[in-house]
């Protein structure tokens, strides 16, 4: 008997094991999308590469924008193939065909029970190319195979945002950020140490492009530019980069940058300041697919 009941307690254990481990599982599967995204609506119509368009076929291009800010966005969504204009079809000249797009924001529903993440329901918005009618290509020369053709959806829009949490001082305790979902992530580390009669704040702000997107200052005329600007009140804060450079207002960004402020208090007793960190800036998602075009 001792021996079976040794049995069916390491049977419990090993159930009670693989719940735990599946409820882990659960978890880690409910992330946070960042930013907008998009992707090509699939029905009767519609162009969906790898299709083959018939000779003559008419068709149209639809796009599902999914954005997962906990906010309204807007912003352009633009068509275009690699197809001389003069065999109509989609427009290849400039950014091709585009239209303004708006979004609803997000929704954070909470797990059940209140532990975890939950899961995310993106805001949507569905557009179609062209507005009105229908793109068809002709003209083109017959050949036996068809035409490698190229469709290129790029989107774009304006990101601001507003990172905010709480310095302490003179502790150890590390700053808790609060941060929507945003292409741009913001982490910061805080050192303090004795400067005379002053303590120290040293914060290190690190900011990480986490999607594969292009980043452009907030109107767009030049890549690889921000907006950034971080204070503390009361305190007065001095950013520098890691060169110590003053740093603030557009910035140079790409993909990854280390900035370093710091603020002098001359208070020993525990203290607590807001810290905010203002971006802005433009991005630009383009995503490039493959179809063919038949000539008979």
């Amino acid at each position: 008997m001792k021996k079976i009941g040794n049995i069916l307690i390491i049977v419990l254990l090993i159930i009670s094991l693989i719940f735990v481990s599946g409820q882990e599982g659960c978890e880690q599967q409910q992330t946070t999308q960042t930013g907008i995204d998009f992707t090509l609506i699939d029905s009767i119509g519609m162009l969906t590469p790898p299709d083959v368009l018939e000779k003559s076929q008419t068709f149209k291009v639809g796009v599902y924008v999914e954005n997962y800010n906990d906010r309204e966005m807007e912003g352009i969504i633009c068509v275009r193939d690699n197809m001389p204009d003069s065999f109509y079809g989609i427009p290849s000249e400039g950014d091709g065909d585009c239209q303004n797009f708006n979004v609803t924001a997000s929704e954070i529903i909470s797990s059940q029970g209140g532990q975890g993440q939950g899961s995310q329901t993106p805001g949507i918005d569905k557009i179609y190319f062209p507005e009105t009618g229908q793109y068809v290509y002709t003209g083109l020369p017959e050949l036996n195979k068809p035409y490698d053709a190229k469709l290129f959806v790029s989107m774009q829009y304006q990101q601001s945002s507003q990172i905010t949490g709480t310095v302490t001082s003179p502790d150890e305790e590390q700053p808790r950020m609060t941060q929507e979902a945003q292409p741009i992530r913001v982490s910061v580390a805080k050192s303090i140490f004795l400067a005379g009669d002053n303590y120290q704040i040293n914060l290190e702000i690190n900011l990480k492009n986490m999607q594969n997107v292009e980043i452009y200052d907030p109107a767009f005329a030049e890549k690889d530019k921000i907006y950034f600007y971080a204070d503390m009140e009361p305190l007065m804060l001095q950013c520098t980069d890691v060169n110590n450079n003053p740093i603030a207002g557009i910035i140079e960004f790409e993909n990854e940058k280390i900035i370093k402020c710091f603020a002098l208090t001359s208070s020993r007793t525990q203290q607590s300041y807001p810290l905010a960190i203002t971006l802005d800036y433009g991005i630009v998602l383009e995503k490039e697919y493959q179809f063919g075009i038949k000539t008979k």
